[in-house]
């Protein structure tokens, strides 16, 4: 068994997996449930799927997804996964999710296996710090260009990206931009608090 196989498990286990004991997320070959969400953060999620699509469908880059997995795999015609994500929302460029579906047989009865340009987490009240930043850092290296992280207690949010520099923190007030993920993308953050 190769190294990267003894922290993972087959596409087919991890499928049945998922529809027999509900969500997971694979991290270092541990299944960790996903959490039940909270009305509120079920409002978050589902008000910025609804501002990202009218956006990006109007302007055809891209679609926004809310609880949706997607799977780390050696190479993209494997059947191992090795890790396997979950975000709040996640938002996928329309020419990768083309090229994703045009590559992938089968794809609409599979878990997404292709990073999102962007993941969005909505802090609960089981979130500290340190398992919020864990997720970020992990989401980047897994290939996620930005993820935005939502903290309904406060109305903010800070925005993360691969690149070093100041780490942009927002309040209701400020005005939240798509950047190159969703070109010409901006809302006023409290929209998003419904």
């Amino acid at each position: 068994m190769a190294a990267d196989q003894a922290t993972g498990m087959s596409l087919k286990d991890f499928m049945r997996l998922y529809y027999e004991e509900g969500a997971f997320e694979l991290v270092d070959g541990k299944r960790i449930p996903v959490p039940t969400k909270m009305f509120g953060q079920i409002n978050i999620a589902n008000e910025l799927m609804l501002l990202l699509n009218s956006y990006a469908r109007l302007k055809g880059v891209g679609r926004a997804y809310v609880d949706a997995p997607f799977v780390t795999m050696p190479d993209q015609n494997n059947q191992w996964v090795n890790g396997s994500r979950v975000p709040d929302v996640m938002f996928i460029r329309s020419e990768r999710l083309q090229e994703y579906k045009r590559v992938t047989p089968g794809w609409e009865m599979c878990p997404l296996a292709i990073a999102p340009d962007l993941a969005v987490e909505i802090i609960g009240t089981e979130d500290t710090y340190l398992s919020v930043m864990k997720r970020v850092n992990s989401y980047l290296k897994e290939g996620v260009r930005a993820v935005w992280v939502i903290e309904p207690s406060t109305r903010s949010m800070s925005v993360h990206s691969g690149m070093p520099g100041k780490l942009p923190m927002l309040s209701e007030k400020d005005k939240l931009s798509g950047g190159e993920i969703i070109p010409g993308f901006e809302i006023n953050v409290e929209k998003i608090f419904g």
